[in-house]
């Protein structure tokens, strides 16, 4: 009987024990700097960095010299349904970076598709804000036409001092935020929900569902200019609808990809308390 009971304890004791709790540290974003760098021009010299966040396949083709190719969904969540979650071990991203030459202080360029692609360059921009590198601009692969490209393979850089991730908490809203946020006007204040899908996509939104959460339709590709950077034109419409640069804004898309790439490109604009929903009304609304 005693080892019974024995047997019972060790049993239940080893159901109830958690992995230990990942500890972060957070910070705020230098906006005037980040304002400055995404109104001046992107030049690159030997002290930038440059990310090419198309496919490997189209990087392999043509690229620029010493850029070096990575994804957005390569920092999601391994094998999670909602692809626009990040991953939960930042401090293993972080690692990965740095074996890559990336560090906190490393001047970032991230090279995409621009508005022929769905803002992946963006997105990923948003992430390494999130994570703690404080200078990162994102662009088209267009503005830079005039730039030597190459096919051959980028050798690899000097590795960047181990750092930890020192999260811009902001940069990230959540269900329970979401929630609130969809209450009348007079009760949630100010904050402004802003749906970047398509305006077809938007106006479908309660079929079958419950995709209705009172936010502002303002498609994503508004928020880009035609050579993929910020588009600063955008501010006047988020005037027109009483956003100032001081608001709490949270953008949401279908899985948190589109949302973080206007969060991108809302926060190199100026705006302080944007947070991107990166879970989606996939999983806003997850049956």
């Amino acid at each position: 009987m005693k080892f019974l009971v024995l047997t019972l304890l060790f049993f239940t004791g080893c159901s109830t024990v958690k992995p230990p709790t990942k500890i972060y540290q957070s910070q705020q974003l230098n906006i005037s700097g980040l304002v400055e760098g995404a109104r001046s021009p992107l030049v690159i010299d030997d002290s930038t960095f440059v990310i090419d966040a198309r496919s490997q396949f189209d990087y392999s083709l043509s690229h620029i010299p010493q850029s070096i190719s990575l994804q957005w969904d390569e920092f999601s969540r391994p094998g999670a349904i909602h692809r626009g979650l990040l991953n939960e071990d930042l401090f293993k991203v972080t690692r990965r970076l740095a074996r890559k030459g990336l560090g906190p202080e490393t001047k970032v360029i991230v090279l995409g598709n621009g508005l022929q692609g769905a803002g992946e360059e963006a997105r990923l921009t948003w992430t390494l804000l999130y994570i703690g590198i404080k200078n990162v601009q994102f662009a088209g692969l267009s503005y830079f036409q005039k730039a030597p490209m190459t096919n051959e393979q980028s050798p690899p850089k000097k590795n960047a001092k181990m750092w930890k991730p020192n999260l811009v908490s902001s940069l990230i809203s959540t269900k329970e935020e979401i929630r609130k946020a969809m209450a009348p006007a007079s009760l949630k204040g100010k904050v402004y929900l802003i749906d970047v899908r398509s305006q077809r996509e938007y106006f479908q939104k309660t079929d079958g569902g419950s995709f209705d959460i009172n936010a502002i339709n303002i498609p994503w590709e508004k928020f880009i200019s035609e050579v993929g950077r910020p588009n600063f034109k955008i501010k006047k419409e988020l005037s027109s609808f009483g956003v100032s640069a001081t608001d709490r804004i949270i953008t949401i898309s279908n899985q948190g990809i589109r949302s973080g790439a206007v969060a991108a490109a809302l926060t190199l604009m100026g705006y302080s308390n944007v947070g991107n929903y990166n879970g989606g009304y996939q999983m806003l609304f997850k049956k």
